[in-house]
């Protein structure tokens, strides 16, 4: 088995080196060396087409990495001068308070498609669902089947009549049907 990766090994070897353009030399010690391809003038990068250089801007990035579905707090981030990232929040105030979406690493900026408003209703947790039309009030449980922030639709199973049912999260555990 050995023997026939060896095989392998020196036929590659040899079609390289068979491909190797007449510029590259060999060594006295049997090395290779090759010279630098030269790039022709019309696929050498002009200054028009160059990507310009960002200029550094005051944005908000992680002072710690932040765990997916943590709140943000003040001492989560800090300000730091990097060059424009796209979406980047530019202050604490924008971010402290929302939730993660995902992890975020120590040093990365905070853009505004990392967070998000914190979730009141968590997955498979049983909620209250109200339904409310007129003086008429109605109060069941229910299983939440997403997880949402406050104003959010959310679809939620009615345990009594195992019904799915579509309401908005007004509070921790709370949902209110909507018709």
């Amino acid at each position: 088995m050995r023997l026939l990766r060896f095989a392998r090994l020196a036929l590659v070897m040899a079609l390289a080196l068979a491909s190797l353009p007449a510029s590259a030399q060999t060594t006295g010690s049997g090395a290779l060396r090759a010279q630098p391809a030269r790039v022709p003038p019309a696929f050498a990068p002009s200054a028009s087409t160059a990507a310009p250089a960002s200029e550094p801007r005051t944005v908000l990035v992680a002072a710690r990495s932040l765990p997916a579905r943590s709140i943000v707090t003040e001492r989560d981030v800090m300000l730091a001068r990097l060059p424009a990232s796209s979406g980047a929040l530019s202050s604490p105030e924008a971010a402290v308070g929302l939730e993660t979406r995902g992890a975020i690493p120590a040093g990365r900026p905070v853009r505004s498609d990392d967070l998000s408003e914190p979730a009141v209703v968590e997955r498979n947790e049983r909620v209250t669902l109200r339904f409310r039309a007129g003086a008429l009030s109605i109060s069941t449980e229910g299983l939440a089947l997403d997880r949402v922030g406050v104003g959010r639709r959310v679809r939620v199973m009615n345990l009594s009549s195992r019904r799915t049912v579509v309401g908005v999260a007004s509070g921790p555990g709370v949902v209110e049907v909507v018709r």
